[in-house]
């Protein structure tokens, strides 16, 4: 998995949206192969009550925190 890599679009001040503004779990996008994502993150629990077919492939279990996914958004080719 990669980060996406935020680029640095110009401000339009009419918008309320702000594009420096950090990244929410919810908007942090990675890249896995040609599969642009959203990185999720399950607590072990959450990881344990799913089947394996809705576990994501690409996946990494980090001690404290629980297992961090990929989940597809759309193929970027």
């Amino acid at each position: 998995m990669r980060l996406v890599r935020r680029q640095n679009l110009p401000r339009d001040k009419s918008s309320s949206t702000c594009p420096d503004a950090p990244a929410t779990l919810e908007s942090l996008q990675v890249t896995a192969g040609p599969m642009l994502c959203r990185l999720h993150i399950w607590t072990e629990q959450e990881w344990e009550a799913l089947a394996d077919r809705d576990r994501p492939i690409e996946s990494v279990h980090v001690l404290g925190l629980g297992w961090v996914g990929a989940l597809p958004i759309g193929c970027m080719n």
